[in-house]
């Protein structure tokens, strides 16, 4: 009793209320509405399928854009793969020994470039030194 008797609470009217009442919609009515449509659905798109696959097969084969003397040059030009495979091989071998040219070229360039060094002239000549006498000590030791 004391429940009742206090004031309703909602922000809002009671018009609103039965709006919203009425609006609501019970989940398996929701369901079954929802499943009719999706049958709809597809039962319309396999029609609309099935009428646009009989357009595309009644057609006439007119899609290639290519004239027959064209066909027929692309037909004469294709490669057989065993051929085409072999050609690619030959090709690469031909690139890796230009390649191989090239490298031992510019290797022979550097070479060939006087050496330079930040280094005084007396610090260049103990360093040659120390490494001609390990040269003669590695011959003197290999050869006892």
């Amino acid at each position: 009793e004391r429940v009742s008797a206090l004031p309703a609470m909602s922000f809002r009217s009671r018009e609103q209320r039965e709006q919203i009442e009425q609006a609501r919609q019970d989940p398996t009515e929701a369901e079954a509405k929802m499943t009719a449509r999706l049958r709809e659905r597809r039962q319309t798109h396999k029609a609309e399928h099935g009428a646009m696959m009989d357009r595309v097969l009644s057609s006439p084969r007119r899609m290639s854009r290519w004239t027959k003397e064209e066909r027929d040059q692309i037909e004469e030009l294709r490669q057989d793969p065993d051929e085409a495979r072999l050609k690619a091989t030959q090709t690469m071998k031909e690139q890796a020994q230009t390649y191989r040219e090239m490298k031992k070229e510019m290797q022979e360039r550097v070479a060939a470039l006087p050496r330079k060094t930040f280094m005084d002239a007396g610090k260049r000549s103990q360093l040659e030194y120390a490494a001609e006498l390990r040269r003669t000590s590695r011959a003197l030791g290999a050869t006892t």
